[in-house]
């Protein structure tokens, strides 16, 4: 009877898998430069969109209240108000949702560890208010670190502090583009700057270093506050490419062999990886304000103020779709793919758009 037992457990445990694959088999080969229709939509001022594939987690943030909601309906799955509360540094870690939250009434500054799928506050700290956040999760490990180079580490899952340092500075400040997230190369590229290895190759350029994104194992891309970008390589100890791009650079996203990047002369860019070949150049209806994070090979690109979303297809090279916001009045504040939708958060409304809304 146990084997039977067991046995029926496996087969329904490889039909689960199955079905799962079959799933997103179907929404990777979703067509998305047919047209766009609206799916559902619900009258929510959200700031900002946080969704997750791998949960089928969406979360909405906005002044008053954080919400999590399901994505094909659009219903509310929990709430917590809040009150006149901006966000930052929001990212979706399976299970829970880290973010930094400013009362603009007092200043006050802190971060938080909500459950993902109950809403409830893990653990949250009051940090200064002039501090910037970085998040490690593959180190599981958090950073404060004030405008006087002081840092502060918290242990991301319980909210308590395990390291201080106030010796060590640097020549330049790191910081991502990805909303403060930054993966565990941060130390070694650190201290490959602190050795002056860096600086030495980055002074013909007069600029002030940016941002370090690490790729793979042995090598990053670098920024610089003008409109400088380029690839280095470590064990090579040398700038691979480098690139200069019409305006300031505003994000940037990396996918596969590809890395695009939007500025602020309203382009948006596509660059390969390993010789820096310009890909695709395309002109936007203004400055870029936001991207969505890559997904299926596509990513989703909205201008300020401009009521059209461009969805670039990464694999392609190509801007696929071009999803005008039929209210004339209306621009995205922010968007987010998840599965077949979508999410197009308007300084009214929240929308949902899919190929097919079946």
């Amino acid at each position: 009877m146990i084997d039977y037992n067991i046995k029926i457990y496996k087969t329904l445990h490889l039909l689960v898998i199955i079905l799962l694959f079959l799933t997103d088999s179907i929404y990777s080969q979703m067509d998305w430069s047919l047209p766009l229709k609206p799916c559902w939509s619900i009258n929510e001022s959200a700031t900002y969109i946080a969704s997750d594939n791998e949960t089928k987690t969406t979360i909405l943030f906005s002044t008053s209240f954080i919400k999590s909601i399901n994505h094909k309906t659009g219903q509310t799955i929990w709430e917590n108000k809040k009150n006149s509360q901006i966000y930052s540094d929001i990212t979706i870690l399976k299970k829970y949702v880290f973010f930094s939250e400013v009362n603009p009434t007092n200043e006050k500054k802190y971060i938080h560890l909500i459950d993902i799928y109950s809403g409830l506050s893990i653990w949250g700290k009051e940090i200064p208010k002039d501090s910037s956040v970085y998040l490690y999760s593959n180190e599981n490990k958090v950073l404060v670190k004030g405008k006087n180079k002081d840092k502060i580490f918290f242990n991301l899952q319980t909210g308590q502090k395990i390291f201080i340092d106030n010796a060590l500075s640097t020549y330049f400040e790191i910081f991502s583009l990805d909303r403060g997230f930054f993966p565990n190369l941060y130390e070694q590229t650190e201290t490959f700057a602190f050795q002056g290895k860096i600086i030495r190759n980055f002074e013909f350029m007069k600029q002030k270093l940016q941002a370090l994104i690490p790729y793979k194992s042995n090598s990053f891309f670098w920024t610089t506050d003008g409109n400088h970008l380029g690839f280095y390589n470590f064990t090579l100890e040398k700038i691979i490419w480098k690139r200069k791009i019409g305006g300031r650079i505003s994000e940037i996203r990396i996918s596969e062999e590809i890395i695009y990047v939007s500025s602020y002369d309203n382009f948006i860019y596509l660059f390969s990886v390993t010789e820096g070949k310009l890909l695709l150049k395309r002109r936007l209806d203004g400055r870029v304000t936001n991207s969505t994070e890559i997904y299926d090979n596509r990513l989703a690109v909205s201008a300020y103020n401009s009521n059209s979303i461009a969805i670039i297809n990464i694999k392609k090279t190509m801007v696929e779709n071009i999803l005008t916001l039929s209210d004339a009045n209306s621009f995205s504040v922010h968007q987010s793919f998840i599965e077949d939708k979508l999410l197009v958060a308007t300084p009214s409304k929240v929308i949902a758009f899919s190929p097919n809304c079946e």
